[in-house]
């Protein structure tokens, strides 16, 4: 659900920014809370602000987000390698 309060030109910067790297996707269904390492992560809409994911079939993130009504994309830094590897582990989403 793309939220119409977020500046465009700022949405934009923002995405600019990130040529490539790690990203810790995160969502919270019920009482699990789950994350989960990514680094297919792309702008897909300025208008709406819109960027997607790309979760493969048999992660066991991909039921979460599924049904979550948002998920959160943290963009790790060169010297975050430890938090990234955490989320990265057996393919399965991590709880929080």
């Amino acid at each position: 659900m793309a939220d119409a309060s977020i500046d465009s030109r700022e949405f934009r910067n923002t995405m600019g920014r990130f040529a490539t790297g790690v990203t810790v996707v995160t969502a919270h269904v019920g009482n699990q809370r789950r994350g989960m390492t990514a680094n297919s992560f792309a702008s897909l809409s300025l208008h709406p602000p819109q960027l997607l994911i790309c979760v493969d079939q048999s992660a066991s993130m991909l039921p979460i987000l599924e049904v979550a009504d948002a998920f959160a994309v943290n963009i790790l830094g060169a010297d975050q390698r430890g938090i990234s590897d955490t989320f990265a582990r057996d393919r399965k989403s991590t709880r929080l």
